[in-house]
């Protein structure tokens, strides 16, 4: 026989927001919300640093099944002067890769302030000087891509 949860005080309403708080950022803002949970293989986000894999193997040799997209890290206060170091591992099979640094201002589109390609099989280290005082974010870029992806970030 199934039973019954009954929640009951101030804390249902707590609940209840929150469930409409991520429903509504899963909606609005999915690019957002994945950068503070996770998706996709494995990714953790602290409030300064984090780290993203991505693995994807096509399974008929063919450039068709392989994989596009994007990840964002979410967002992340900087200090001018500070530095936002990417730290990357590519195992890359076929397809391209980049990385962007975007600074989001109030106004509706953000800024990109650093972008770079990643060739086969490398691994390496970015430092990328942060300007001004703001709100930035990682991108992670691939098209047409097969092999895996890893990379820490963090400001220093």
């Amino acid at each position: 026989m199934a039973q019954r949860i009954e929640i009951k005080g101030p804390f249902r309403y707590v609940l209840v927001g929150l469930v409409i708080l991520f429903l509504t950022g899963n909606w609005l803002a999915p690019d957002l919300l994945a950068g503070l949970t996770g998706s996709g293989s494995r990714s953790w986000r602290l409030l300064r640093s984090g780290h993203v894999e991505r693995h994807h193997r096509i399974l008929t040799d063919h450039w068709i099944t392989a994989e596009k997209g994007t990840y964002e890290t979410g967002v992340f206060p900087a200090l001018g002067g500070e530095d936002v170091i990417v730290a990357f591992n590519v195992d890359q099979i076929e397809g391209s890769v980049g990385f962007r640094l975007i600074r989001y201002h109030w106004g509706f589109w953000p800024e990109y302030v650093w972008s770079e390609g990643i060739g086969q099989d490398q691994a390496g280290r970015f430092r990328i000087p942060v300007a001004a005082t703001g709100l930035y974010g990682l991108k992670l870029s691939y098209f047409a891509f097969s092999g895996d992806i890893a990379f820490d970030w963090s400001v220093d």
